[in-house]
């Protein structure tokens, strides 16, 4: 097996493995909450919302370190599993035949919410990086 063919084995095994952790921790924390399903669901918004910060963040720092197993594993993997747009999608789906309007705020206000959290967490993390690397960081984001 070639050495590009190894390494890509190595990325999928990082992503499959962080896959597995994220989705389980998606499934514990919507266990945990245990809140009434709504026209408005709360845990998945809550999920996709604080997955989406940490991936900014995770993005910021291994894009710094040159972490591309990390990046795979935490990043697209465990992030990934945890966050849900499918989950999103099909409670959008249910919640267009109940109430439109409540249904309406929650499709527009989930991708925002998470483009905005994922913008503040490589904001945050490349301000970071900056104050403690000084003036040699490269920043991911702009």
């Amino acid at each position: 097996m070639s050495t590009v063919w190894r390494r890509r084995l190595v990325l999928l095994s990082a992503v499959a493995a962080g896959g597995g952790i994220g989705a389980c921790a998606r499934y514990a924390t919507i266990e945990a909450w245990r809140a009434p399903v709504d026209v408005f669901d709360w845990p998945i918004f809550v999920i996709n919302v604080v997955g989406c910060v940490l991936i900014g963040c995770v993005t910021q720092v291994c894009a710094h370190r040159g972490w591309r197993t990390l990046q795979a594993f935490a990043g697209v993997g465990v992030l990934g599993g945890f966050t849900t747009f499918s989950g999103y999608a099909v409670h959008l789906h249910a919640a267009l035949s109940t109430d439109l309007l409540g249904a309406l705020a929650y499709l527009f206000a989930t991708p925002i919410a998470a483009l905005a959290a994922t913008g503040a967490g490589l904001a945050a993390t490349s301000a970071a990086l900056r104050r403690w690397s000084g003036s040699n960081y490269a920043r991911v984001a702009s």
